[in-house]
């Protein structure tokens, strides 16, 4: 563990902290949410034989679905809060790199050596799940090979139901 610390620039206890943290938060839940460890070439290739619309179904189908499940498995509810939590905790436990930064909104900058495919998915993902939220986003995306900039923004006049009560926006 001093080894890792070092090498991530944190404390022991830190570190220790991320660990259990995470253990309790997603490693316990990954049996009851039915995921399954997969290769980065296989969701690649496989992706590529997906045209662009038939992604944008599964990623508003069954992709959908199961980020929803995740949600309500990990927080309890549907929230923006949650959303952007499980989100950001699935993205990196995949081991993407997530740049991510709260304003009025919600900013992620993903960066996956996945494929334009892959970044497509998770912009279409973001969309589809933050639809089911009780409250109105408006997402907005660039795509790249290899890297997704994603934008969640509450729309002006929307009462916002988060972890912590209501914000209006």
């Amino acid at each position: 563990m001093k080894e890792e610390a070092e090498s991530a620039d944190v404390t022991v206890g830190t570190l220790g902290r991320e660990v259990l943290s995470r253990y309790v938060s997603w490693d316990t839940n990954t049996k009851k949410l039915r995921l399954v460890p997969t290769t980065r070439g296989f969701v690649k290739d496989v992706l590529g034989y997906l045209s662009d619309s038939a992604l944008k179904d599964v990623a508003s189908g069954s992709g959908k679905h199961e980020m929803l499940g995740l949600i309500l498995m990990i927080k309890g509810n549907l929230t923006t809060d949650s959303f952007v939590s499980v989100f950001k905790e699935w993205l990196r436990s995949c081991g993407m790199t997530v740049r991510f930064e709260r304003t009025s909104g919600y900013h992620f900058v993903i960066s996956h050596d996945m494929g334009g495919k892959w970044s497509l998915y998770m912009a279409h993902l973001a969309t589809a799940t933050s639809a089911e939220l009780p409250n109105r986003l408006s997402v907005y995306y660039e795509v790249r090979d290899n890297t997704l900039s994603l934008r969640l923004t509450p729309e002006k006049g929307s009462l916002v139901r988060t972890g912590t009560g209501l914000r209006h926006f």
